[in-house]
């Protein structure tokens, strides 16, 4: 059982608590912080698209291991997530490999969300750079609608999936620790890299790159000014304008390359100025009757970041917040420790210092922590009979219905359970085949969202006390 534990438990956990965090960017006058938000899932290739081949090597990716700890699994598609409906206003994960669902709800907080955000996840910057980074990365990303209508081989729909994909890269790797306070990329120590989900057989990969190069050329260069320019007026140089037989002029050349990216303006009448490459022409039909501030503006300046995220801890941290619907109401619950249920799973001295009632509750994470890999380990699991007990008492009937029929259909024969090991026979092996058949037709059915519920609703009834 104890080989099944690490992949289970992260899992259950993000099953169970459904939480995860994603951010938008633009206008946030209608979400502020404190307020909800429904997330969307939209994955591509669609139906009627010209490159709908789905695999690892094309729209998806294998599983992934990325640096302090974070992973995702394998997937066959791009996913790309939206806010409020299928073609609301794009949003992106910041919490790479954990689960949610369609239409999970999220609150919003503020920028001092980053505060809290724990070291062990990001070695390479403080919480401080990350929150100034997403927030440029924001600002040179796609921040417009999703559509369902997305196809890649319409010039402007690739397009915006282009951008999407290099700005959820962006942000995965600033989260993760790719990218240093510069913006520069760190070398990953043998981990793969969050730019290796955009496999080069994806039809969108070159057009992917170019934004990718693109955007992360625009964040390093983000606090440059030109090089003519001072950030203070007692640094700043002194430029005469000469006359030039028609009117005072002087030409400044920028060897930093980011004039574009800024506009002119003086308190001095009549003075006009002119962008040409890197060159700024600054003209006057009458001469300056004293020291005379320019001031450039960038019209770029960084995104502030609107996190949106379910109430609790940071990834499959065991600190969580849970809450249930009552009246249309969310009402949140106190919080609490998972570990010392699943401390308890793994210590009979620790089990026997349970109530009754929190012993139920931690064979039933047991119980979904087992399925969560194979039916296997619920077979050989010396608990079996105390969780299956324990998912009928909490009322999850659809999943303690589907297992007890499945056992008396597949062992006809007097065979007792849980197996001490899993027993090396064809005849097994088919069983266990039919066994995962019967689990993945459990998400079907609604068996898993059951389950959800009945330990939500036990836990409120059996162990929180609700105000």
């Amino acid at each position: 059982m104890k080989s099944f534990i690490k992949r289970g438990m992260s899992g259950l956990l993000a099953f169970l608590m459904c939480f995860t965090a994603l951010f938008g960017a633009g206008s946030t006058t209608a979400f502020a912080a404190s307020e909800t938000s429904e997330s969307y899932m939209i994955s591509f290739p669609r139906d009627g698209d010209a490159n709908q081949v789905y695999g690892t090597d094309t729209w998806g990716h294998p599983a992934k291991n990325f640096m302090n700890g974070w992973y995702t699994e394998e997937n066959t598609t791009w996913t790309v997530h939206a806010q409020e409906s299928f073609e609301g206003q794009v949003c992106y994960c910041i919490e790479p490999g954990v689960h949610r669902e369609i239409g999970d709800t999220y609150s919003g907080f503020g920028e001092n969300f980053w505060d809290n955000y724990p070291s062990s996840f990001n070695n390479t910057i403080e919480p401080d750079t990350i929150k100034v980074l997403l927030g440029r990365i924001m600002q040179y990303g796609y921040q417009g609608n999703v559509s369902t209508g997305w196809r890649s081989q319409n010039d402007a729909d690739a397009d915006k999936l282009a951008h999407d994909m290099a700005t959820q890269i962006l942000v995965w790797e600033t989260v993760i620790g790719e990218r240093d306070a510069e913006f520069n990329h760190v070398d990953t120590g043998g981990k793969d890299t969050a730019k290796s989900c955009i496999a080069p057989g994806n039809p969108l990969y070159s057009r992917f790159c170019t934004y990718y190069d693109s955007m992360v050329a625009s964040v390093k260069s983000h606090t440059v000014i030109p090089s003519f320019m001072a950030r203070s007026s007692g640094k700043a140089q002194s430029v005469e304008l000469a006359w030039n037989g028609s009117e005072y002029t002087a030409t400044l050349t920028d060897t930093n390359n980011v004039l574009s990216k800024f506009t002119f303006s003086s308190d001095m009448a009549g003075l006009k100025f002119s962008v040409n490459g890197n060159k700024l022409t600054i003209t006057s039909d009458t001469a300056p009757t004293g020291a005379v501030a320019i001031t450039a503006e960038k019209g770029q300046l960084r995104s502030g970041v609107l996190v949106i995220k379910r109430a609790g801890g940071w990834r499959t941290d065991s600190y969580k917040e849970l809450y249930r619907v009552k009246s249309d109401k969310t009402i949140d619950l106190p919080s609490f420790h998972y570990n010392r249920y699943w401390s308890a799973i793994f210590s009979n001295d620790e089990f026997s210092e349970l109530s009754e009632a929190e012993r139920v509750f931690a064979r039933c994470l047991e119980f979904g922590n087992e399925i969560c890999d194979d039916i296997d380990a619920l077979l050989c699991n010396e608990h079996y009979h105390e969780m299956l007990k324990s998912v009928k008492k909490i009322g999850a009937q659809k999943f303690y219905d589907a297992i007890t029929s499945f056992v008396s259909e597949q062992f006809v024969h007097e065979i007792e359970l849980p197996f001490e090991d899993s027993p090396d026979s064809y005849y097994y092996r088919s069983v266990v085949s039919s066994g995962n058949a019967m689990i993945k037709n459990c998400w079907k059915n609604g068996a898993y969202e059951e389950f959800h519920k009945c330990m939500v609703h036990y836990l409120i009834d059996n162990i929180l006390t609700v105000g």
